[in-house]
């Protein structure tokens, strides 16, 4: 799944949609009965200490993100992005139009 970066798109609902997927398909999450939407998700949620991601959940999101948005997510970049709006921000300021 990709997306035309030339047109107007929404980043902060096409980040916030891959994060809520992740969450919602996570084991934890579901023995919860706890469904994430656009509405319950704070963009200052720290993915780890707040959302209780792990790495494994982490990194299919930014491979998740490097495809839809056709960027590079380095490593060092990576261990940088803790909150959902520090993904948005990194992909507004890296984005290739």
């Amino acid at each position: 799944m990709s997306i035309d970066i030339s047109k107007s798109i929404n980043i902060e609902y096409e980040v916030s949609n891959i994060i809520i997927k992740q969450l919602n398909s996570n084991s934890f999450y579901n023995k919860l009965d706890q469904k994430y939407n656009n509405n319950n998700l704070d963009l200052n949620s720290y993915l780890i200490k707040d959302l209780s991601l792990e790495e494994l959940d982490l990194f299919e999101i930014f491979i998740k993100l490097e495809d839809l948005f056709k960027l590079e997510i380095p490593d060092r970049d990576n261990k940088k992005l803790e909150t959902v709006n520090n993904i948005i921000n990194y992909i507004k300021a890296n984005i290739k139009n």
